[in-house]
């Protein structure tokens, strides 16, 4: 079992870690909360299930996206198999980390955007094409947060969050009915980011 102690990053569902031993890989570990400490009922209510049956697990989720996904990604991604693995704090996710030449964390698109750096072209052009190739493959994808996408020394671009996946939360899954619909929702998200980039 792995001891978990050097925090990276606070996610609003899990919490990402260095991993102990291995400083090419990180630990996803998801946030448990009670009724009274979380921020939507819904976190509350998947933790409890999470908890008690196994089900709703967002690493599982996550472990089966990154699989399914590795042929039409490739190396946008984190290459290296992700595994479930036991820690103190639970059962942890553990991935490739994403790391600069000087061996830091690389830094996500949500830190440039909030350190208003001008993102260079190689970046810009990395991204599209990530999009385009989402497109492309009609990979149902729609979490375009900017912290789950980090950008390696180079420029490019690496997805780094895969557990939205396939995910609707809409309260009508128009996505699940219909490939246009989810084609356009997907598209919307993209140029949203964009937008954000661009402003």
């Amino acid at each position: 079992m792995l001891t978990l102690n050097q925090l990276i990053f606070e996610g609003r569902t899990r919490l990402i870690y260095q991993h102990p031993t291995r400083p090419d890989r990180v630990l996803k570990l998801e946030r448990n909360y009670s009724i009274l400490r979380a921020p939507k009922l819904s976190l509350a209510f998947r933790s409890l299930v999470r908890n008690t049956t196994g089900l709703l697990s967002e690493n599982k989720r996550e472990q089966s996206a990154y699989l399914k996904v590795r042929p039409l990604l490739g190396d946008r991604i984190p290459i290296i198999d992700p595994e479930l693995v036991p820690t103190n704090l639970g059962m942890a996710l553990s991935v490739e980390a994403i790391r600069t030449s000087c061996g830091d964390p690389c830094p996500s698109l949500l830190s440039c955007l909030d350190a208003d750096r001008t993102l260079p072209e190689s970046t810009l052009c990395s991204l599209m094409g990530l999009f385009d190739t989402i497109n492309q493959s009609r990979l149902n994808f729609f979490d375009y947060n900017p912290a789950n996408f980090l950008i390696r020394d180079d420029g490019s671009v690496v997805l780094a969050d895969l557990k939205g996946l396939d995910r609707d939360r809409s309260i009508l899954p128009l996505t699940k009915l219909s490939k246009r619909a989810a084609r356009s929702k997907r598209l919307r998200r993209q140029t949203r980011l964009l937008e954000r980039i661009n402003s």
